[in-house]
């Protein structure tokens, strides 16, 4: 295939009901407080009931760079039909383009606005809000262009969707 990647939008959680997630490995991205548990959680629940799910804030315990190394040998010990979520999500993602070691069928990424993110932070979480925001912003869009660099020297991509999350809590 090759080329462009190509971005498919979706207003709501239940416009993944659309997406046949059968046998494939998802990849769930986004900011933090985002809603990427939750969106894994209902595509486990409602749509994919036999799929595991991979949280990879569970490796930060074993550092930036070994927790990287970690998720990817625990992925290959897991069936196909696997839900990868987390803020790693971003590094592993272009890790696995850039060295063919992982590449999923699907990819949900997760957009929310600043205010949402500091309202779960603070009603949810006890913070006033998140700090440094915009760099953790600005370091995953690298990512991401990093991550589209390396995707459109191959022949497969995945599918890619965009949910909006505009929750109000």
């Amino acid at each position: 295939m090759g080329g462009i990647l190509i971005k498919q939008y979706l207003s709501y959680v239940q416009d993944l009901h659309s997406i046949s997630f059968s046998n494939k490995t998802i990849v769930v991205i986004g900011l933090p407080a985002s809603g990427k548990t939750y969106v894994s959680n209902y595509i486990h629940r409602n749509l994919a009931p036999l799929h595991t799910i991979l949280h990879t804030d569970n490796y930060m315990r074993f550092g930036y760079d070994y927790s990287l190394y970690k998720i990817l040998d625990d992925l290959k010990d897991l069936p196909k039909s696997v839900i990868v979520e987390g803020i790693q999500g971003y590094r592993l993602l272009r890790k696995g383009a850039k060295e063919k070691s992982f590449l999923p069928n699907i990819v949900i990424q997760i957009e929310t606005s600043t205010d949402s993110i500091n309202n779960v932070y603070f009603k949810q979480r006890g913070r006033p809000k998140l700090i440094n925001l915009n760099s953790i912003a600005k370091g995953t869009d690298e990512i991401l262009k990093e991550y589209s660099f390396h995707i459109a020297r191959k022949p497969y991509h995945p599918d890619w969707y965009v949910l909006r999350n505009d929750f109000d809590l």
